[in-house]
């Protein structure tokens, strides 16, 4: 996994509802690799990609609602890695663990504590 897939990662997960344009600029990263790395998650239903509700002209990128529920269980009643590794399978084991990692902090950010 290289350092600009995970700087995408993490920074949707920081800026949910953020354009392309957006994660280019906080991240630095070229705009083209930012929009087929966009593409990929959005192929593999990680994120969502959306019209603004503010401004219809507008995509915006998300983690997906179906990523949270299958990935993020907030009772921690079953692991998320089997499910990582299905959605990510040509992931390695120590990438997947630094994803699992962002999406527990994703899901501190967006889900209630318990």
């Amino acid at each position: 996994m290289s350092p600009g897939f995970l700087a995408i990662v993490e920074d949707l997960a920081d800026h949910p509802d953020s354009s392309i344009s957006d994660v280019t600029r906080r991240t630095g990263l070229a705009q083209s690799l930012v929009s087929s790395t966009v593409a990929m998650l959005h192929e593999r239903g990680v994120v969502a990609v959306n019209r603004d509700v503010r401004d219809r002209r507008r995509t915006v990128v998300t983690i997906s609602p179906a990523a949270k529920r299958s990935l993020i269980d907030p009772r921690g009643k079953r692991p998320v890695h089997p499910a990582l590794r299905k959605v990510l399978a040509d992931r390695s084991e120590p990438q997947l663990r630094h994803i699992e990692k962002l999406l527990e902090e994703l899901s501190s950010s967006v889900l209630p504590h318990r």
